[in-house]
């Protein structure tokens, strides 16, 4: 059977990025580390994200865990 995880991306910087570059709040960087831990004990063959810093970010520490781009 297939799961299927969405995450949506972690608490974004607003002030005067662009909307694409926009990187994580520190607390955005720990919410981040929350979602490594929720999926760590899960079965991930690959991530999807959009191109925005901020979901890159997000997701870049769990992927990394499973060795995925």
């Amino acid at each position: 059977m297939t799961h299927v995880y969405f995450v949506r991306h972690a608490q974004p910087l607003h002030a005067g990025e662009d909307d694409r570059t926009r990187p994580l709040t520190d607390e955005g960087r720990e919410d981040a580390k929350s979602v490594l831990q929720h999926l760590t004990d899960k079965s991930i063959d690959v991530c999807y994200c959009s191109p925005y810093l901020r979901s890159v970010e997000t997701i870049a520490e769990t992927a990394g865990l499973f060795g995925l781009d």
